[in-house]
């Protein structure tokens, strides 16, 4: 389910190119958080607890539906803005882009729409902002799926 989310993010655009230039999975996160930003614009996403309901007690293959959660953990820096004043700005065309790219979309036949759920800042470094922005959609899982 992860990989869906992956590919909203980097086919998402702003101004004919991508919004994302670098999309990676939760085994990047922390070298990238380490390491600091490549681009300006960096996502990363990560998996989050998820809770599924019991099975069904039909004869058929087991069909189980839960709430699938994900986070995109998304670095920013600023450029020619050493103080940070442009801070508030970039945090907001930031939020902006990750909740286009992803909430409301269908991630696979079998999840209902993306809903966000909370944005939490998770650490600043050298004239760069890391958060998470937390989603969930709700999904049926198949046997054999």
């Amino acid at each position: 389910m992860l990989l869906p989310i992956e590919q909203l993010l980097k086919a998402y655009q702003e101004e004919g190119k991508a919004a994302f230039p670098v999309v990676g999975s939760a085994f990047s996160v922390a070298l990238a958080m380490k390491d600091g930003l490549s681009k300006p614009r960096q996502a990363y996403v990560v998996p989050l607890p998820s809770s599924f309901q019991p099975g069904t007690k039909d004869l058929g293959p087991l069909l189980q539906t839960g709430q699938f959660e994900f986070g995109v953990v998304v670095g920013a820096k600023l450029i020619d803005d050493p103080r940070g004043e442009k801070g508030n700005k970039v945090m907001d065309e930031l939020s902006k882009s990750v909740i286009s790219a992803l909430m409301g979309k269908q991630p696979s036949e079998y999840a209902e729409r993306i809903e966000l759920s909370r944005i939490d800042p998770i650490g600043i470094k050298e004239n760069a902002i890391w958060i998470l922005y937390r989603f969930k959609t709700m999904v049926r899982v198949h046997q054999g799926a």
